[in-house]
């Protein structure tokens, strides 16, 4: 669910430049700032669907919300990943995981607590293009969190209008070895409790295939498997014998280079030509976000 999710995000950042959008925008702007309108832009809470760590992500620049609060970044690495923790009235903490500290109510600063309402913000939905994307509101000062990074806005539109999905960072676990592939696609680790060993799963131009990203590095698992590549052509196809689950795991798989034909193996230097051991058998799990907090 959660690749789906990522590949539909992708799809949207393609097609979302601010100057240079495909298909009827100002038709569905106008509806969508009509409905906000009319509902006043309070919306209906949608915390049931909040995940708990999750990539931040501005609809009109594809950019996402960061540590340092007054900066925006292109990519979600693991320094740009928010917990989203509950508070009384529907509102929510949001804590970056990498260094602990909260966004408050200017969004050029964060806080370390979150104690009131300059670090509570307020969740709700809208939809523009079709799809549905969130307006956060802190409840100091009733502005929005937007797109130019050192401002605030009175009203929720285009520039305040957010992606909030889980980071859909996963951990590669050989079942013959136990040890989880790493960015240096030749080496494996015993461990997977930081971005050297976390992936990004997205489907290949909507077919059945998957680019397998590292997420430290942003670089591609190649067919070659010794190598990393920049970006994900034909040759960096990968096909998955098992099937996801609701939470977005997946459970011994085999990991095949469609234009070899080979099979990723535990010894991560070498491809197998069959998928018939649990050398070549794959467990894929959610990272463990919570690692990268602050004890």
């Amino acid at each position: 669910m959660f690749d789906h999710l990522w590949a539909f995000v992708d799809r949207a950042r393609l097609g979302r430049s601010r100057h240079n959008r495909q298909g009827p925008w100002p038709l569905m702007a106008a509806v969508a700032l009509a409905f906000i309108a009319m509902a006043g832009t309070s919306g209906r809470a949608y915390a049931q669907s909040l995940p708990q760590y999750a990539c931040v992500q501005n609809v009109s620049n594809s950019e996402y919300l960061t540590s340092s609060a007054s900066q925006l970044a292109n990519n979600c690495q693991s320094n740009q990943v928010f917990q989203l923790v509950a508070q009384s009235g529907g509102n929510y903490c949001i804590q970056n995981v990498s260094n602990g500290q909260y966004l408050e109510n200017h969004a050029t600063q964060m806080s370390s607590s979150c104690t009131g309402n300059n670090e509570y913000w307020k969740f709700t939905t809208t939809t523009s293009d079709g799809m549905t994307v969130y307006c956060i509101q802190n409840q100091g000062n009733s502005e929005y969190l937007t797109a130019h990074k050192t401002q605030m806005s009175s009203s929720c539109g285009e520039d305040q209008y957010w992606f909030v999905t889980d980071a859909g960072f996963k951990c590669i676990q050989n079942i013959g070895s136990s040890e989880y592939l790493t960015s240096k696609a030749t080496q494996m680790s015993s461990t997977c409790n930081g971005q050297n060993q976390w992936w990004k799963f997205t489907q290949y131009q909507n077919t059945t295939y998957y680019c397998i990203q590292d997420v430290g590095t942003l670089e591609y698992l190649s067919s070659h498997a010794t190598q990393m590549s920049s970006t994900c052509g034909n040759n960096n196809r990968w096909a998955l014998s098992g099937t996801w689950t609701s939470g977005g795991t997946m459970s011994s798989t085999c990991i095949k280079a469609i234009s070899t034909g080979e099979y990723l193996t535990n010894k991560a230097s070498s491809m197998a030509s069959q998928c018939n051991s649990n050398n070549q058998f794959w467990n894929i799990t959610v990272a463990p976000y919570s690692v990268l907090a602050p004890k």
